[in-house]
């Protein structure tokens, strides 16, 4: 008999779940079979190969520990059925290190799972998962994702059918042609037939809430090849030339800085890091996902994040550690670097294919805040590099351990190749050291895409250090999207609206807006990408589209140096081949040198061929107007250069080579409190080319730095200016080279991006130039707006203007 008061509402029935929303419906009919079982613990531990199991320091591949379980399972008359899982704790420990433990000890997990009769999807479910830590390396889930599909999937039986029949008796393969009219002719048994031709079967309905779940995303300088190992540990011999046989102080130290611990005071996870080291904090709030039903793909899970933030925690320097001071107190040294805000997201996990993340802010014209300075920013550069997107770059572990079957330690589940024996395509060139293109698509690692609209406005603060600020952007309505595929990763920051603010404490201007900038439908106003592929040049494409810009030279040059010093220090830029100094009383010409402390190949006496490979900047500054003001104190009158300004560079081994710096479809105007304006040039452009050397002489604290400017080319102009704006314009040129403000960059900065520069006792700058003027034609005017009759003429033509300073 069916119990009548359980029937709930039709459209309970028809959709699955309660008009609750959380709760799921109750099940129909009276409870024929019901079992509950209890234990306090269980753990799950999986050795590994055998050769691990015998090897001195046997740890398991993977360790599994839960406590205080529960576990009910109940069946109806009416077909129904209802299960639950309950968990007090649970930890999970890879190789030794702990990744995963909850923050309470209140219960972690509970799950509801519901069968119901004659309603499509069968099975829904819903889960409440307390507060957990998640230590997250992307390589330690792609180990555990080989080592479980290798040592657990692979070894089921619907595995070991399938490849009994896809191979046939005698050892012919599937796919031959003897085989062939087989695979094509008609079933013999239908139900294998109906098997085949029935529809997929939907997903099951679910929805989870997790509370405050926090995921600590550190910097991994192990990873990399050579191995960036912390000052007190010895770098043993053979982690250079392969990537086994690593040493047991080694090994020490991975497991010593590589897990969650518990904090004696607080109770609560932690994750303290090798010296040298640092990480991302990602708080996501609350999270409440869900998925399934008739209409939602399988592969996608919708997220709702509330009060999501993230914080930094920036390195130890060697000094500090060296002297005794205690490793990132995390007291002191966290530092918010995105305040909270509130997400909806799709999680994408596809078969096959690359994870994929994709968030926009739940409120329209809510404001986000974030904080980064110079050591934060190149933080996120160094977690994106050795974490996320590690195995897409070259000088990564995993690029050099696709050419062996044995990983760091001596686990073979280390290595990109998860199964056994050698893969024809895991070779490297030796002449170059390169990897071929064929062994990129030989990495076991899925991938992963990540993006992020803001519809309202994004507040980023830009500063050297804590007590040095120097800007304020606002971006309004953008996207932060970033990827890593085996070929390389791909970042992309871009906005339909840009503002900077000028937030130096000490400055001569009265104007504090530099820069505001607005896109189109079709074009975004403001847009940085950069490409960082496996085998070829890195690529930063910095874009405005019809910028408004007063000139603050020094401003423009301290956010400048914030950029190419944050990439100077991260490991996209160092990791790619380190040209090893000769002998520190010879010369090295260089464009930007090592930063301090993060050279891998410090103490070694080689080496190796200089990387080719380089980074190609271009900023483009499309129909813009440049403003210079005749005086920073009083800014009632400016010079506007109106046009295209294009600066392409490529910085590589050698130094710089200036590929464009280009002024196109540029005029010349006059904007002033006295008068209307007044375009003085009404075609005015130039095309420059040339090269950037720079000669460190560190033992004898001597540096040359030398432009060659190859093709200067000023195309043909006629300018009409009166005597008062000669005066003017001289006057504005005086007040630009004066300066707007000394260079806010600490000392301290200075020396970690640049030892030399502050010790040296000679500086030379010599200036090579080849101008070419094809025609320029000058009129001075009587008065002011240039409507009299020219007191002065004049014609110049210089097909070849050598100079030199």
């Amino acid at each position: 008999a069916v119990d009548e008061e359980s029937h709930g509402d039709p459209s309970t029935e028809a959709t699955g779940c309660s008009d609750a929303g959380d709760a799921l419906p109750k099940p129909l009919g009276e409870c024929s079979v019901e079992v509950n079982l209890s234990y306090e613990g269980l753990t799950a531990v999986f050795p590994g190969s055998e050769e691990e199991v015998v090897a001195s320091s046997a740890v398991p591949v993977l360790q599994v520990a839960v406590t205080g379980a529960e576990i009910g399972f109940q069946a109806f008359r009416s077909g129904d059925a209802s299960a639950f899982v309950s968990l007090m704790a649970m930890n999970l420990d890879l190789v030794g290190r702990r990744l995963l433990r909850p923050r309470r000890d209140d219960r972690l997990l509970r799950v509801d799972i519901l069968r119901r009769a004659g309603i499509e999807p069968p099975l829904s479910w819903t889960a409440s998962w307390a507060q957990i830590c998640v230590l997250f390396r992307q390589r330690d889930y792609d180990v555990l994702a080989a080592f479980v599909q290798k040592s657990v999937l692979d070894v089921l039986p619907s595995k070991r059918k399938a490849e009994t029949v896809s191979t046939l008796p005698g050892g012919a393969e599937a796919g031959s042609s003897s085989t062939a009219e087989q695979m094509h002719r008609p079933s013999e048994f239908p139900e294998q037939k109906e098997e085949q031709t029935a529809p997929q079967a939907l997903g099951a309905r679910f929805r989870l809430d997790i509370g405050a779940p926090i995921f600590f995303l550190p910097t991994d300088g192990l990873c990399l090849s050579p191995p960036r190992l912390p000052p007190n540990v010895a770098d043993p011999g053979g982690s250079v030339a392969g990537v086994g046989g690593y040493h047991d102080s080694y090994l020490d130290a991975v497991r010593r800085g590589g897990q969650l611990e518990v904090d004696v005071d607080t109770r609560e996870p932690v994750f303290t890091p090798l010296t040298g080291e640092g990480y991302l904090l990602l708080d996501f709030g609350h999270v409440a996902a869900s998925g399934g039903g008739p209409k939602a793909n399988p592969s996608e899970v919708q997220l709702q994040l509330s009060g999501a933030q993230v914080l930094g925690v920036t390195p130890v320097r060697e000094s500090d550690a060296l002297a005794g001071e205690k490793v990132l107190q995390h007291t002191s040294k966290v530092r918010d670097l995105l305040l909270p805000g509130s997400l909806q997201a799709v999680l994408k996990t596809p078969m096959d294919g690359p994870l994929e993340f994709h968030a926009t802010s739940v409120l329209a014209e809510a404001q986000h805040r974030m904080t980064l300075n110079r050591a934060q920013l190149t933080l996120i550069l160094d977690v994106l590099a050795e974490n996320i997107c590690y195995a897409g770059r070259s000088g990564s572990l995993a690029s050099n351990a696709a050419t062996s079957s044995v990983g760091p330690g001596g686990s073979k589940w280390f290595s990109s190749e998860s199964s056994s024996g050698t893969d024809p395509m895991n070779s490297t060139d030796s002449s170059s050291g390169r990897m071929p293109s064929k062994q990129v698509s030989a990495r076991k690692s899925r991938g992963f895409r990540f993006s992020w609209r803001w519809p309202g406005e994004l507040v980023f603060d830009v500063a050297f250090t804590e007590a040095v600020p120097l800007g304020r952007l606002r971006l309004r309505e953008g996207l932060l999207s970033f990827s890593s595929m085996a070929t390389g990763s791909l970042y992309e920051v871009n906005c339909a609206a840009l503002t900077a603010v000028d937030l130096r404490a000490k400055s001569k201007n009265v104007v504090k807006t530099l820069l505001e900038s607005a896109g189109s439908a079709s074009s975004p106003g403001f847009l940085v990408k950069v490409d960082v592929p496996v085998d070829d040049d890195t690529l930063a494409v910095i874009q405005l589209q019809k910028p408004a810009m007063h000139v603050l030279p020094q401003l423009v040059m301290d956010l400048v140096t914030v950029g190419l010093s944050s990439w100077q220090h991260c490991t996209f830029r160092n990791d790619r081949g380190h040209a090893v100094a000769a002998a520190p009383q010879q010369p090295s010409p260089s464009g930007y040198p090592s930063a301090s402390g993060r050279s891998n190949s410090a103490g070694k006496s080689a080496v190796e061929a200089v990387d080719k490979r380089g980074t190609r900047v271009q900023v483009n500054f499309l129909d813009g107007a440049f403003r210079i003001a005749e005086k920073w104190a009083e800014p009632t009158e400016f010079f506007e250069f109106a046009g295209s300004f294009l600066i392409h560079i490529m910085v590589h081994a050698e130094g710089i080579r200036i590929e464009r710096f280009d002024l196109e479809g540029g005029a010349l105007r006059l904007r002033s409190a006295r008068r209307s304006p007044t375009t003085l040039c009404p075609c005015l452009e130039w095309l420059v080319r040339g090269d950037q050397r720079r000669m460190d002489d560190p033992a004898r604290m001597k540096r040359h730095t030398s432009y060659e400017l190859r093709s200067v080319i000023i195309p043909p102009y006629n300018i009409r200016m009166s005597v008062r704006d000669h005066q003017a314009m001289a006057g504005s040129l005086l007040e630009l080279l004066s300066m707007d403000a000394e260079s806010a960059e600490p000392a301290s900065e200075t020396t970690s991006r640049d030892p030399l520069a502050l010790q040296l006792v000679e500086n030379r700058l010599t200036l090579v130039a080849e101008v070419a003027i094809e025609g320029a034609e000058v009129q001075v005017m009587g008065e002011e707006g240039g409507h009299e009759w020219p007191g002065l003429r004049a014609h110049a033509r210089c097909p070849l203007l050598q100079a030199m300073v």
